[in-house]
């Protein structure tokens, strides 16, 4: 998928004919996985050090292009906590990311729900009470209908927009300042 306007960070790739699984651990998560070529996922340790600047969310899908400005994850002594700022663009097929929700996985449970939404999607991802398992784009059940996706995040300029946002096909990128 095209990256423009500037300089980005990939931060997750799933390619479906990789066949990477992305039911880990919390540790997996933390140091990243994958392959840089392939399917990965950067690491979150690694993602919160590059949102301690202003940073950009981008979501590039089939459909369009969604963008939050003033991105950005928390440590892992606060989860990897997620802060989405204004949203702009035309993705809205699926489901929002929830702004404030703390990273999960399989053997970390961070989700507000009697139920652990990391093992139901088989996937790590910023559940808040398991309503977002339509939109978890690590999760097998979603990109089992997708070829590609894409997480990326770019420093630079920021943008105005709607407060929240919906996503479909993944191309998602951060952009730093």
């Amino acid at each position: 998928m095209e990256q423009d306007d500037g300089v980005w960070t990939i931060i997750q790739r799933r390619r479906k004919q990789d066949n990477i699984s992305f039911h880990r651990s919390w540790i997996s998560y933390k140091k990243g996985f994958g392959n840089l070529e392939n399917s990965f996922w950067l690491g979150n340790d690694y993602i919160h050090e590059i949102t301690k600047q202003t940073s950009e969310l981008k979501i590039s899908t089939s459909m369009g292009q969604t963008r939050y400005a003033n991105f950005f994850i928390q440590s892992e002594n606060k989860s990897y906590k997620i802060f989405l700022g204004n949203c702009s663009g035309k993705d809205d097929n699926i489901g929002k990311i929830n702004g404030g929700a703390l990273f999960s996985t399989r053997d970390k449970d961070n989700a507000n729900s009697n139920r652990n939404c990391a093992r139901l999607q088989l996937a790590g991802w910023w559940y808040k009470d398991c309503v977002e398992l339509t939109n978890n784009i690590n999760s097998i059940k979603l990109t089992e209908s997708l070829t590609n996706t894409e997480i990326s995040i770019r420093q630079g300029k920021l943008f105005g927009g709607h407060p929240c946002c919906l996503l479909s096909r993944w191309n998602i990128m951060l952009e730093m300042k």
